[in-house]
């Protein structure tokens, strides 16, 4: 089996019910150079908020759908209430495209009402819309947080009530970005007081911390550097003979 990073890896070992045999062998090519292959004229700007709002519906999936759709509609609608409509900026919103209600989502309308708040309402992975802004803004522990820290921009996390981090995980990702945890009773006044410095004041305050955030990115993501369809090949040859 064959993963990113040494901290998956770990966590598979640790695990009493694995009895696969496991590989780390670094992020694959496309993670690391597809970012910067498509070009996207439409849409460009100072802050991308990528939502990673999945609804459940009908869908018999309980046990991974984390908290309910309403709660979940009641986070993205707080954050552009009580956040991104307060900025003395410009907010691209990217949506999670995936049909689980007849109609609109009910934060999509709201964004569509908002001066300062810019739907982009083209289907376009993401990946190719990260080297098109300065800030990026996500939440909950998918694999949406890889491809915006890969992008080398500031990421500012929003912990949700899905997707808890483990208790190692949780305090890297407090330290080596600009973390908020809903729990936490100031956490959009925290957020829209980062978000009103100047973007060249945030970008710096990234920077401070690159060295620190390389090693973190290594371990609990993968390792850039690494020939992971190399490593692949060589341990499948190897099996082989």
């Amino acid at each position: 089996y064959f993963v990113y990073n040494q901290s998956i890896l770990k966590t598979l070992r640790d695990n009493k019910f694995n009895i696969s045999e496991n590989f780390n062998v670094g992020l694959p090519i496309d993670m690391k150079s597809s970012i910067s292959k498509k070009i996207v004229n439409n849409y460009r700007g100072d802050i991308l908020y990528a939502s990673t709002n999945l609804y459940c519906g009908n869908r018999g999936i309980p046990s991974r759908s984390g908290s309910s759709d309403f709660d979940k509609a009641k986070f993205e609608l707080d954050i552009i209430n009580s956040v991104f409509k307060k900025l003395p900026k410009k907010i691209h919103f990217k949506p999670y495209f995936s049909k689980r209600y007849t109609g609109q989502n009910v934060e999509l309308e709201k964004v569509k009402k908002s001066k300062n708040i810019k739907l982009i309402t083209n289907e376009i992975d993401l990946r190719y819309l990260l080297k098109y802004y300065k800030i990026i803004i996500t939440s909950r522990a998918t694999s949406t947080i890889g491809w915006c820290l890969l992008s080398k921009k500031p990421v500012i996390y929003i912990e949700t009530i899905d997707n808890r981090l483990n208790k190692e995980s949780y305090n890297a990702f407090k330290k080596n970005l600009f973390f908020y945890d809903i729990r936490d009773r100031y956490w959009k006044r925290d957020l829209k007081n980062l978000l009103s410095k100047p973007t060249v004041e945030i970008e710096n305050m990234w920077k401070s911390n690159t060295t620190n955030r390389k090693k973190f990115i290594k371990k609990f993501f993968g390792d850039i550097a690494s020939n992971a369809e190399w490593k692949c090949a060589k341990i499948l040859l190897e099996k082989m003979n």
